[in-house]
């Protein structure tokens, strides 16, 4: 019985094997053993064609003596490149008993990777067929044994020499990240072992009947052929059209009276259906693995269905379950790790990770393989020292997989098995488990096509057993909008009579591709229906998100539309309507119809608008919206001391570009634990985007650091931050501050669209924070909160002590962005006026990093800069700040100032004193100062005409900032020239001796800026 430690080692071991199991023994003498015991028994049948033991052993001598002939020893490697046929099974045993390791080579596989195989394991003897190897590209220094042109064999008396347990028993290569086949290493141990506990445990005996269904390359099949060799039963070989057709196989384990059957994975639904519908199985087990199992149910069957999982470096198998219903619904795990074999959940640094929480799947035991043939380095990486068991080694399985509470395990995909669907990380796994579950869907399959922008979407291929075809697809997609969100709907639908597979019993990925290629779009399903504008828009996205077809409850976003495109879209409808079409519009109304519908009652409307109407999103009384959570409540009770020795912090934002340096600095100038609030779909994958984080803005952070970033897999848009109650609860009372560091960045999006993650969000974060524990809040906000005020109010200068409320005229034209901040700090204010401590930073622009010269490629400012170096001009725009600032000083003042109790119910205005806050004019200056560009100024509206009908421009998404009327005839670029002049004494007061300096827009600095960028500027000559 499988063994489990404490939850807080996740580790589950069995050093128990089976009482079969001598580790001394190999296939050869268990083989021998079998053969002397049984030698009349049946031990291969192909269509007809069949070897006694007896017979196979002493022609399996044959060959062997003739190998050796040849040089073949101990040691050595033979290629075995043979059709599905007996003579495969003598010519596998005879390369064994000559001590060698026999290499399995796929008769379907191409000249070229044949070529490759042979020629890494630098074969002296190849056993093949003269059908075969006259196709495959020829080689030097190689003899040729044909299998149906074999010379005189010698006399059947067997070898003396018989390999060793530690020997390698064979060398199958598997398709490698790189494009390079990769060979795993395998003993007679390691495969000797599994046979053992699988024919002990399963009942295989002299009298069973087994198969040989998966790929002869594929390491199943060593288990299929070892599992009936030595146990004196009868292996019956599928042919290559058997094996990979449902109704073929079905018929195959009828005809031949098959006990012990495996089918792939992919097919294993169709089977058991089958099996329902049809009498005359004498089956007792019917084993399947190679991919994870979909949602089938058993419940009534004859026979027991047991699902193996294990990667090929793990010597076929490392665990399994017979799968059982458990309340007539289907259980989703890969169960126990099989006797010898030690199964690890693991982070990224090898350790456990939480009770239920997710990591990489590691394995170690008899069945570790020795690594990778001639790779030494691709061996040292997922072949590592096991971090628990010193000299043993461990094999990290690249599968994600969390530990269920009866102590099995859940398979959850491939860490690089995931794609991204309009920036969400969608597990392909996923949405093919939602399909099946479909009542009418009996399998299906899912792969991503991408469109000539790169843009991925899904394609959906389905075995449905639905009289009309179209009405199962739709039928297909109206469940799925109640089970998924919108971007894990398939964009396309294609039906099968079945899922092609691979030669290894796999789903066939190259043919879905091809097919989902082949269906050409006059065939693909068309909407029937819809109004003149919705057929219309239909046409528009369509032709935008180069997709066959649209439908018309679809959203745009969730089909592949982004940001970039809104803007090429909104200019499309708006010509081939011939009347204004906002941004924001695709934004408030995302889904066709009701863009249609909006666009239709704006039409009926059109001649009671008043001409020359500005084209700000339509007002809201943002003060309405200031307002907390009825139940959330202050205790007063806050301890000052924790800020200057923080040792349990929450970050929001961490993976955002000032969030991220905010980590950073949390973690060089504090001791605190940062438990960092992150979406993603699992602690693994969170961590991850953390540490891509880091990476891409050049952060390097050091090993004795790591363990105090704690993921939170949350979103705080939701209720109590997207947690469970429990850990909501454990973490308010653990917690000493939270820094908000996370928002929704965008410049086009509407108010209405960015209220939910900004505002209500921040409302939440403010239910945590006076929950349990009362936390101190440090909230980043923006200088945008003054807008462009000055219009409106006259002044020149605004303190951080001014009340931002007097500049609420601005606002409330302003951007959704800019809307939706101020109404953050005017929530903040009120949770500060009933008790919580709050402190509150203004940030300016997060330019770049002072010494990295990293910056945020999401920031308008720098596509700005490139722009203006392309076209070698930028606007002349009067005092135009953007409050420029780079984003170590803001980290760095703002986990200083928090440290100060005294910063509690202050703001912060963290940009540039006002005698060196930068303007746009002046920032060019200092280019043009510095570095040899052909730069000139430019009136506004000119220079903005070199590049707004360029839709491929990079300026182009941000069109509504620099050309739609907020205000009197001026863009919300031209409002904000003749901006304020912010004051900054509070951050002057909090920071003075600290040695934190403002920092200088020096050479230097725009060095290392222009060089992430990837501008290449000569630096001028004086």
């Amino acid at each position: 019985m499988t063994i489990l430690f404490s939850s807080r080692d996740r580790e589950a071991i069995d050093p128990h094997v089976s009482p079969d199991f001598h580790p001394h023994e190999t296939l050869v003498s268990l083989f021998r053993k079998t053969a002397h015991s049984v030698p009349g028994n049946i031990a291969v049948d192909f269509n007809g064609s069949k070897l006694s033991y007896e017979e196979l052993d002493q022609r399996s001598n044959q060959l062997a003596r003739l190998l050796t002939a040849h040089g073949v020893k101990k040691g050595s490697y033979v290629p075995v490149y043979l059709e599905r046929s007996v003579e495969w099974v003598i010519a596998v045993l005879a390369v064994l008993k000559t001590g060698a390791a026999y290499v399995p080579i796929d008769a379907a596989y191409p000249p070229k990777r044949v070529a490759f195989i042979i020629a890494d394991v630098e074969a002296t003897v190849i056993i093949t067929q003269s059908s075969l190897f006259s196709r495959s590209v020829q080689l030097q220094d190689t003899t040729v044994l044909y299998s149906d042109k074999l010379p005189a064999l010698p006399a059947p008396e067997p070898l003396e020499l018989v390999p060793d347990a530690d020997d390698l028993a064979y060398v199958i290569y598997t398709s490698g990240s790189t494009g390079q086949p990769k060979g795993v290493m395998v003993t007679h141990k390691a495969v000797q072992h599994l046979i053992t506990w699988h024919i002990r445990h399963f009942g295989v005996s002299k009298e069973c009947r087994l198969t040989l269904v998966a790929g002869l390359a594929f390491d199943i099949s060593v288990w299929e052929l070892w599992s009936a060799l030595l146990s004196g039963a009868t292996l019956f070989i599928a042919t290559d059209e058997e094996r990979i057709d449902t109704a073929q196989l079905f018929a195959f384990y009828e005809r031949n009276g098959i006990t012990h059957a495996y089918t792939p994975a992919v097919l294993a639904p169709e089977i058991v259906a089958l099996s329902r519908e049809q009498s005359g199985l004498q089956l007792q087990y019917l084993f399947t693995g190679g991919e994870k199992l979909k949602p089938v149910l058993t419940d009534g069957l004859s026979y027991q269905l047991v699902d193996y999982y294990g990667p090929t470096e793990y010597t076929i198998f490392a665990t399994w379950r017979q799968v059982r219903d458990v309340n007539g619904a289907y259980v989703s795990s890969i169960g126990q790790p099989i006797p010898g074999t030690r199964a690890l959940i693991l982070d990224q640094h090898l350790q456990p990770v939480a009770e239920s929480a997710v990591g990489e799947l590691c394995l170690s035991g008899i069945g570790i393989a020795k690594g990778y043939l001639h790779n030494q380095q691709l061996t040292d990486t997922k072949f590592v020292d096991h971090p628990f068991a010193p000299g043993q080694k461990l094999y990290k399985t690249g599968d994600l997989a969390r530990w269920l509470p009866d102590g099995s395990i859940e398979f959850l995909g491939r860490i690089d098995n995931q794609v991204k669907i309009r920036g969400f990380r969608v597990e392909l796994g996923e949405v093919e488990k939602a399909l099946t579950l479909l009542s009418h869907i009996s399998n299906a399959a899912v792969i991503t096509m991408e469109n000539s922008r790169k843009n991925k979407y899904l394609v959906a291929f389905i075995v449905q057993e639905h009289p009309n075809e179209q009405q199962g697809i739709a039928l297909a997609r109206q469940q799925l909008r109640e089970e998924l969100p919108g971007y894990m709907i398939p964009a396309r639908f294609i039906c099968l009579n079945e899922i092609p597979v691979t030669a290894n019993g796999k789903m066939d990925k190259a043919r879905l591709v091809a097919l989902a290629e082949q269906a050409a779009p006059e065939n693909m399903e068309q909407e029937e229906g819809g109004t003149a504008t919705e057929q219309l828009i239909a046409q528009v996205w369509a032709g935008l998100l180069e997709r066959p077809f649209v439908h018309y409850t679809d959203s745009f976003f969730d089909i592949g539309g982004d940001s970039l495109l809104v803007a090429a879209m909104a200019t499309q409808l708006r010509s081939r309507l011939n009347m204004k079409i906002y941004i924001r519009d695709v934004y408030q109304f995302p889904v066709l119809r009701a863009l249609a519908a909006e666009i239709d009652n704006r039409t009926k409307l059109a001649s009671t608008v008043e001409p020359g109407l500005e084209d700000v999103e339509p007002y809201v009384e943002l003060q309405k919206d200031a307002w907390l959570l009825p139940d959330v409540t202050f205790r007063n009770d806050f301890d000052y001391s924790v800020l200057e020795h923080q040792s349990a912090v929450m970050l929001t934002g961490a993976t955002g570009f000032v969030g991220i340096h905010l980590l950073q600095e949390l973690l060089d100038h504090t001791r605190a634990t940062v438990y960092c609030l992150v979406r993603a779909k699992d602690e693994y994958h969170a961590m991850e985007k953390i540490y891509h984080t880091f990476t891409t803005y050049h952060i390097n952070i050091r090993e004795a650091q790591k363990h105090r970033i704690i993921p939170v897999v949350g979103d705080f848009s939701q209720q109590h931050l997207g947690l469970s109650q429990e850990k909501f609860d454990e973490l308010a009372e653990k917690l000493e501050v939270v820094y908000h560091s996370g928002s929704s960045v965008n410049f086009i999006e509407p108010y209405s669209y960015m209220k939910r993650p900004n505002v209500d969000g921040l409302r939440e974060i403010i239910r945590f924070a006076g929950a349990g524990k009362t936390k101190c809040l440090a909230l980043l906000s923006t200088i945008s909160v003054y807008s462009w005020g000055h219009v409106f109010t006259g002044k020149t200068v605004m303190k951080e002590t001014d009340d931002i409320a007097q500049n609420l005229l601005a606002v409330s034209k302003d951007i959704g962005y800019v809307r939706s901040k101020w109404v953050m700090e005017a929530v903040a204010d009120l949770a500060a006026a009933q008790g919580l401590p709050v402190i509150t930073y203004r940030l300016g622009y997060a330019m770049c990093h002072s010494e990295s010269g990293a910056s945020a490629p999401y920031q308008w400012w720098s596509g700005l800069v490139k722009n203006c170096v392309e076209y070698g001009s930028y606007p002349l725009l009067r005092e135009l700040r953007e409050g420029l600032i780079t984003v170590d000083y803001m980290a760095k003042a703002i986990v200083h100032i928090t440290k100060n109790r005294n910063a509690i119910g202050q703001k912060f205005n963290l940009i540039a004193s006002p005698e060196h806050n930068l303007t746009l004019t002046a920032f060019f200056d200092l280019l043009l100062q510095h570095y040899d560009l052909k730069m000139k100024g430019l009136p506004y509206k000119e220079w903005r005409k070199q590049w707004e009908d360029e839709p491929t421009n990079r300026l182009y998404p941000l069109t509504s900032l620099f050309r739609d009327n907020m205000h009197e005839g001026l863009s919300t670029v031209e409002l904000y020239q003749d901006t304020y002049e912010w004051h900054k004494d509070n951050v002057d007061e909090f920071l003075h001796g600290s040695g934190i300096e403002e920092p200088v827009f020096d050479k230097q600095l725009l060095d290392r800026y222009l060089g992430y960028l990837g501008i290449t500027a000569k630096e001028r000559v004086s």
